[in-house]
């Protein structure tokens, strides 16, 4: 004959009746809702079973006094005929928590793990009604993510030393046929003036100063840092210096690939102006092309690179380089090495 299993009685723990309020606080952020407020009963079970003692007498009193404190706001509702009490508004709405969840699965630079562990912390500030939205609607990862394990490690040292003022140091890797991480520079350390840290298409980069470069300015994505160091070298003042001219900088760069900031003027189908504002901003002046009533013209400061020859050959002649001359013969170089390879085709 089987026994019958016998329950655990709560055992009170030392100071529980001081963090008693601060408790029935946490547990009504994490479990409660407008939709599904808790009710005494539901509310002693869980301390209860904190071992926190639960005074039913001076229940009402006890909420009152944490639903009068400053930044609490606590609701309270009938479910049938009992009490019951939900956190009203929270430090960020269903509606904010949603954007940084999307923000936070569109960072390339994050791993599949790291993803989803801030996504479930985020949606643990919604409560239980935004905890279950986010099981039923996560969608699998569209963007290809990396797998730096020590990209949390990384930004937390370098946001130390731009507080501090101090220069890092790192290894700086590319990636083998294999996918493994091998250091450049025969894994010589690189060491780096930071001024800021910046997300730009799902990648996360630090802008250091460079003295030897064109602008002054060196980009180092953080995915393939490894081994990032504080050091004890403060950064220089004419790096400092440069920190103000950063808006303008990163204004001319075009998907984070560097090269001397030049001013092109781009013609452009009228119907593409959107594509011209979503890459170049809206507070750039277009103008009407007197030679032609279908087309404008703009003039835009682009960080020259690759990756700007290949938006301009994605429009297949919709936007066009006017000049300078000399962009417009990089331009046919790039056009020309790209069709090389299948030059014997013809």
């Amino acid at each position: 004959m089987k026994k019958p299993i016998e329950k655990t009685k709560a055992v009170k723990k030392p100071g529980s009746d001081k963090i008693k309020l601060l408790r029935v606080y946490q547990i009504l952020q994490e479990c409660s809702s407008e939709e599904k407020p808790l009710t005494r009963d539901e509310i002693a079970d869980k301390l209860s079973a904190e071992g926190i003692k639960f005074e039913r007498r001076t229940f009402g009193a006890d909420m009152k006094l944490l639903a009068g404190w400053k930044g609490v706001d606590i609701e309270e509702k009938k479910v049938g005929r009992k009490n019951a009490y939900y956190v009203k508004r929270r430090p960020l709405d269903d509606t904010e928590i949603k954007i940084l969840i999307d923000a936070v699965q569109e960072a390339a630079f994050l791993s599949e793990f790291l993803t989803g562990h801030i996504v479930q912390k985020l949606a643990g500030i919604g409560g239980p009604t935004i905890k279950k939205r986010v099981k039923e609607s996560y969608l699998p990862l569209r963007i290809k993510k990396r797998s730096n394990k020590e990209i949390l490690e990384s930004i937390e040292v370098i946001r130390n030393a731009l507080f501090d003022g101090c220069q890092i140091s790192f290894v700086y890797n590319d990636r083998d046929i294999n996918k493994v991480l091998v250091p450049r520079n025969e894994g010589q350390r690189y060491t780096a003036e930071p001024l800021t840290l910046v997300i730009d298409n799902g990648r996360y980069y630090v802008m250091c100063y460079d003295k030897e470069g064109n602008d002054n300015i060196k980009k180092y994505r953080l995915d393939r840092m490894t081994e990032v160091s504080e050091e004890k070298k403060k950064v220089s003042q004419v790096a400092l210096s440069k920190r103000g001219e950063l808006p303008r900088h990163l204004s001319t760069l075009f998907s984070m690939y560097g090269g001397p900031a030049n001013n092109i003027e781009l013609r452009f189908r009228k119907e593409l102006a959107e594509m011209i504002f979503d890459a170049f901003g809206e507070d750039v002046e277009c103008r009407e092309d007197k030679d032609d009533d279908a087309t404008a013209l703009v003039t835009v400061q682009v960080s020259l690179s690759p990756t700007f020859f290949s938006w301009i050959t994605n429009f297949r002649g919709g936007i066009s380089i006017e000049g300078p001359a000399e962009v417009r013969r990089e331009y046919n170089k790039f056009l020309e090495a790209n069709h090389k390879p299948y030059e014997k085709e013809k």
